[in-house]
């Protein structure tokens, strides 16, 4: 479950130099129920949220960036592998904060050039999770946005990702299918309406 909501938008003349949006997300964990340890699950322990607050300005008709300041929350933290007793739960923190940027660069009429950065800045006891780091082409025709690009993030929620990313940015040979290479090929299709 998801909602977005534009607090106030970038004026194109005069008015807010900047767009100001919040995102909101929660997430539930579908697992089966032995998944979680029984002394210790109720219902609730499924659910993790994620807030985002983002902060945009467009420069130019061809170049415009984004940062946002992120918290994910999870009511349950993971158990440390091999952990015999609820007391080893604090392995992670319930809550983490994160930064993003993001910068889209117009290269044509249809076509932009698209790049984004992912800082975790929560401390955890042990799985730290990696930056993202992903870069993309996004190409638009006049009923749809298409984004195809490469990113360290393998997950669909944003929260799992901000918490739980073990992929370190780096290429590596993905030719030869080389197991340094942590990028993953992702794809988006939007479809735009005009009312």
């Amino acid at each position: 479950f998801n909602a977005k909501y534009a607090l106030f938008k970038q004026g194109r003349k005069g008015g807010s130099p900047l767009s100001l949006t919040y995102y909101v997300n929660v997430g539930i964990d579908t697992r089966a129920k032995a998944s979680f340890p029984k002394d210790v699950y109720e219902g609730t322990d499924r659910y993790s949220y994620f807030h985002q607050l983002m902060v945009a300005r467009k420069f130019t008709k061809a170049f415009s960036l984004q940062a946002s300041v992120n918290v994910s929350h999870f009511n349950f933290q993971e158990l440390v592998p091999g952990a015999e007793n609820p007391e080893d739960l604090k392995q992670m923190n319930n809550d983490h904060l994160s930064l993003t940027f993001l910068g889209r660069l117009k290269v044509s009429s249809g076509m932009a050039i698209i790049a984004g950065y992912d800082l975790p800045l929560t401390d955890h006891d042990v799985n730290n999770p990696e930056a993202n780091f992903s870069f993309g082409i996004e190409a638009t025709s006049s009923a749809h946005a298409f984004q195809i690009f490469l990113g360290n993030y393998n997950k669909i929620v944003p929260q799992l990702n901000n918490v739980f990313n073990q992929n370190k940015p780096q290429l590596g040979n993905i030719y030869k299918k080389d197991k340094n290479s942590n990028f993953l090929i992702g794809f988006n299709i939007t479809r735009l309406w005009v009312f």
